[in-house]
């Protein structure tokens, strides 16, 4: 009887063990039945500066060619000089500067997460609220390279966001990304991060790409959080 009990332990922690090391790096914030409901966030600012914002940005796309070329003169690391071809005043746009930087999370919606291991080995999550191609992922445990949307996010470094004031609050988690740059207004830059929040029983996704071809820009960004018990 002392040997098949000790047989079924031995049977329990290795499949324990066997659960943890098949998710790699991805294994601490992955859920116990491998599937959760995920609040879908996003990055919110007041009314007035979503406004603001929605004027500049149709004004890009109404002069696709201009914009272009003013970007590739601007100043790296630093806003866009004003322009009276943002579509905006010059009070209008130094409001929106400033405010934007006030983002908070506001829920959006709900979507069922599913992470599972392919018969490669890899991990992948399923479920993740975009249009094709960027709705699922892949990660190669071997290699430590996320592949998403026909892109290889093969710089990985540690997250230790620790300032309380920050939107997302402070977390601690791995992220993956993939930057290429020809120029201003021709560059790809895709990130992908996952962790737990230090102050509350949840884990978090961050999901950020930023392309422009042509000059003509492709944004997506959201926030999932989900339970971590």
């Amino acid at each position: 009887m002392h040997i098949l009990k000790i047989a079924l332990i031995s049977i329990v922690l290795f499949s324990q063990l066997g659960f943890a090391s098949g998710f790699g790096e991805l294994e601490p914030y992955v859920p116990k039945s491998r599937m959760v409901i995920a609040d879908v966030m996003i990055l919110s600012t007041s009314k007035e500066v979503e406004e603001i914002g929605f004027r500049l940005q149709n004004s890009f796309k109404e002069h696709p060619d201009w914009f272009r070329v003013y970007v590739s003169t601007a100043e790296k690391g630093k806003p866009l000089a004003f322009h009276k071809n943002f579509g905006i005043t010059k009070k209008e746009y130094e409001y929106f500067l400033t405010e934007s930087q006030k983002m908070q999370l506001v829920k959006t919606a709900e979507t069922r997460l599913k992470f599972a291991l392919s018969s490669s080995g890899n991990v992948e999550i399923m479920g993740l609220p975009a249009s094709p191609p960027h709705n699922r992922l892949e990660f190669n445990v071997k290699s430590n390279q996320i592949e998403i949307a026909k892109t290889t996010l093969n710089t990985y470094k540690e997250i230790n966001q620790n300032k309380a004031s920050s939107a997302t609050g402070r977390w601690k988690g791995k992220q993956w990304s993939y930057k290429q740059m020809q120029s201003e207004s021709d560059f790809k830059s895709i990130k992908f991060a996952i962790g737990t929040k230090l102050d509350e029983q949840k884990h978090i996704i961050y999901y950020d790409v930023n392309i422009v071809v042509d000059g003509q820009p492709q944004m997506l960004t959201y926030i999932l959080l989900y339970s971590s018990v």
